[in-house]
């Protein structure tokens, strides 16, 4: 049997590095692709729970309350996660601020004990840092989440106010419900999103919060009829904040914007 000598050797060494450069990048792409399709499932998952709670109360969650001394006290996410998301018992203590001491448990790891239902007893649970639902898949964060509403005078979260879908005039499959972003981090129940009046209207914007995503050339979006769309660099803020308004009128269509490749359905 004859024995490879030391430049055979190089030569298959070679041959297998050359190799693994040709199937890593394709490796990396499919990865890639599979982590932005999950979180295009978190963001839906999102909007079904939004739904359901219209459903139930006939209005949507304010994005941010406060106490009537203007105390941040609550977010949106508070009001879905875990009810709405995971049909499981509320852990937020609706009596006190999110900053709380017994509120930042649900931050700090700490077992929270709640009731059973119907059979009686308790069950005692602890909640992750960021709930799966709240942190895309690409996100390596320890803390922040990655979804967020947008705030302000006519959208579909006012502030001080809260809203329903029959609010929306310029059309639900035209209007922005939740959009993804990695510049506008809080914790899952601090009060805090995108304002109209603070972000910027470009698409993962390196200057100010903006609707931005650890994805390639655009972001994941939410629509308020529940169409999720990935939303690329391309869209100008005027096309930007007409989809952000509820009834502004404007004459900017989604069917327009997805003809044009500004915005991509998976």
């Amino acid at each position: 049997m004859k024995k490879f000598g030391t430049r055979s050797l190089f030569v298959a060494m070679a041959v297998v590095a050359g190799l693994c450069g040709l199937i890593y990048p394709a490796v990396r792409a499919a990865q890639n692709a599979a982590m932005k399709m999950q979180c295009m499932n978190h963001v839906k998952q999102i909007g079904l729970a939004f739904w359901n709670y219209e459903s139930m109360y006939r209005r949507l969650p304010m994005a941010i309350e406060t106490s009537q001394e203007g105390k941040l006290w609550r977010s949106w996410r508070s009001h879905l996660y875990p009810t709405f998301m995971e049909q499981a018992p509320q852990l937020y203590d609706v009596s006190q601020a999110w900053d709380s001491k017994t509120n930042l448990r649900l931050l700090d790891g700490s077992p929270i004990t709640t009731a059973a239902g119907k059979g009686g007893g308790s069950i005692t649970r602890s909640v992750d840092r960021i709930p799966w639902c709240f942190k895309c898949p690409a996100c390596t964060s320890p803390t922040g989440v990655n979804y967020v509403v947008i705030t302000g005078e006519g959208t579909v979260f006012p502030e001080s106010a809260s809203t329903k879908f029959s609010d929306i005039t310029d059309g639900l499959e035209n209007t922005l419900l939740l959009v993804e972003s990695i510049n506008c981090t809080p914790d899952w129940t601090e009060p805090r999103d995108l304002h109209v009046k603070t972000m910027d209207f470009k698409v993962n914007s390196e200057i100010k919060p903006s609707i931005s995503s650890f994805h390639t050339d655009g972001a994941n979006v939410c629509f308020a009829d529940l169409g999720v769309f990935f939303m690329t660099t391309r869209i100008t803020e005027p096309e930007l904040r007409a989809l952000i308004t509820i009834q502004g009128g404007e004459n900017v269509k989604r069917q327009d914007l997805v003809a044009r490749g500004v915005l991509i359905q998976q």
